[in-house]
């Protein structure tokens, strides 16, 4: 029986319109250093356990992160860090290259976001491979990165609430396999039953602080079992309707990532659900479930952080009228990418 006292918590991004204070347990956190190893293995990439080596850096791009470099007591003290590729973050652009070279990881792992701006910056080391998350890989992204960094591109499917779920296959990477053993997958359609196509639903999991039962990711796709021509032998998956990646642009025309938003948004205890739209180039709306009404001076003091994230001369338009009915809606929607 597992007491709480080592207990962590981990806010979600709010990708889906309702972020969650998740409470997890170091052990299942500890098993994505060999789900991922597994991964980059299937991909023909070898790990080395070694104090003195870099097993990983992951790579963000956003306004604010937290970053860090640790050492895993699971790969035998290999280094590991999280930087953030935003100029505003280091001292000299060119430093961030020195980092990523002298340190030397075995693989990036990023969300496509940070993957597109490390294209930008044509980073000029050559990891032996990629590894994507959190949000849809595209192909166009995934060949653009084979062609750049000439290696595997691995795209992993992954939630806070669940770890690692499956990862691309190197034969075909429109599949990806189930990954861990200890989870359940079932296809649930519109009238809850299970169904070849449907919203992916877990059951299981590592973590003894959130069991799941039938979880509803909000991912739909298509579940296919056998063994498959890369010689693995978990059931695939499909993703047809994920978490596309959306992005934004403040007022000077720069990209902003969805993350900030959600960032800003989940520290508002009183928010139920939110959807952020950019309207026009300096017009944004916010679409808000609230518990109980904000007064004049908080709508002021939250339009303050969206100020500071989008621009001063932004025009930022906040509706309370958001149904929290459980309906599926777009969390993140750029009208410009649709002009």
């Amino acid at each position: 029986k597992d007491s709480l006292n080592r207990l962590i918590v981990n806010p979600t991004s709010g990708t889906t319109g309702t972020p969650i204070l998740a409470p997890n347990h170091p052990k299942s956190i500890g098993c994505y250093v060999p789900l991922i190893e597994y991964s980059l293995n299937a991909h023909g990439v070898s790990t080395v356990h070694n104090f003195k080596t870099t097993t990983g850096i992951q790579l963000c791009y956003q306004n604010q992160t937290i970053v860090y470099g640790t050492c895993h007591s699971l790969a035998e003290g290999a280094k590991f860090a999280k930087i953030n590729l935003k100029a505003s973050e280091w001292k000299s652009t060119s430093d961030i290259n020195n980092f990523i070279n002298e340190q030397s990881p075995i693989f990036l792992s990023g969300d496509p976001y940070s993957f597109e701006e490390a294209l930008r910056m044509k980073i000029n080391f050559k990891p032996k491979a990629i590894h994507s998350t959190a949000l849809e890989l595209t192909p166009a992204l995934r060949s653009a990165l084979e062609d750049f960094f000439k290696c595997p591109v691995i795209n992993s499917y992954s939630l806070n609430e669940t770890g690692p779920i499956a990862y691309s296959c190197p034969k075909n990477p429109e599949w990806m396999h189930i990954l861990p053993h200890d989870i359940f997958i079932e296809l649930i359609d519109t009238e809850g039953e299970n169904s070849d196509f449907g919203e992916i639903t877990i059951t299981g999991g590592r973590n003894p602080y959130l069991p799941l039962l039938r979880y509803k990711t909000g991912d739909w796709g298509n579940l296919k079992f056998g063994a498959c021509d890369c010689g693995e032998k978990s059931p695939k998956l499909k993703l047809l309707q994920g978490r596309k990646p959306i992005s934004f642009t403040d007022t000077l025309g720069n990209k902003i990532n969805p993350v900030d938003v959600s960032r800003i948004l989940r520290m508002e205890s009183n928010i139920l659900r939110h959807q952020f739209i950019q309207k026009k180039k300096k017009h944004y709306q916010i679409n808000l479930s609230i518990m109980v009404p904000f007064n004049t001076l908080h709508i002021q003091e939250l339009k303050n952080k969206f100020y500071e994230l989008l621009g001063f001369d932004a025009e930022i338009l906040l509706n309370f009228d958001l149904p929290n009915d459980g309906t599926k809606l777009p969390v993140f929607i750029n009208e410009l990418e649709t002009i």
